[in-house]
């Protein structure tokens, strides 16, 4: 069997020591879905035994995102602070990241697992000072066992705030909920 893929699709919990961790893997092509049972004590998880492998959940198709204009000036303005934002969101460097955060937030970033390489798609929509966007960025990450660079597309939901004319900060960044191809 070979492993393609996998990534957690849900915790169910049993009572404060006891849960099942729900995994999706493709593996050997094929969707399929794994339920591990874990035990959690003294601040530790421990996986308790054998998986169970379950028939993968039924493919839906997400639902059409709502048609929403575009704010190009906005939107230009952000193209020219965003790289610089996520080239130290990709280091972790708190020092770059505090010049962009807005009063009172604090940005960790991914302590230099992947590094920056481009944005791909940005939607600015329009709105007053306080906006959230969505963000495709180009990853590159370092490839195992074979010379080169991986490139990753990953989109994100960022909250930002213009507090100055021409100057965004992020109140917070997370996850995207729009479908993949929506942008």
């Amino acid at each position: 069997m070979t492993l393609q893929s996998e990534q957690v699709a849900g915790i169910t919990v049993q009572d404060r020591q006891h849960a099942v961790v729900t995994l999706l893997a493709t593996v050997n092509g094929q969707l399929m879905e794994l339920g591990v049972p874990v035990i959690a004590s003294a601040g530790g998880v421990v996986v308790a035994g054998e998986p169970a492998w379950l028939p993968a959940p039924q493919q839906v198709s997400p639902p059409p995102q709502p048609a929403g204009g575009s704010d190009p000036v906005a939107q230009g303005e952000l193209l020219k602070e965003l790289p610089a934002f996520f080239q130290a969101y990709a280091n972790g460097d708190r020092t770059v990241l505090s010049s962009f955060a807005a009063r009172g937030v604090s940005l960790t970033g991914l302590g230099g697992a992947v590094a920056f390489d481009s944005i791909a798609s940005l939607h600015v929509p329009p709105g007053g000072a306080k906006r959230q966007i969505t963000v495709t960025v180009i990853w590159q990450v370092p490839s195992q066992g074979s010379p080169g660079i991986a490139k990753i597309e990953m989109t994100y939901r960022v909250s930002v705030l213009a507090l100055q004319s021409g100057k965004w900060y992020v109140n917070e960044i997370s996850a995207s909920t729009e479908a993949v191809g929506a942008k």
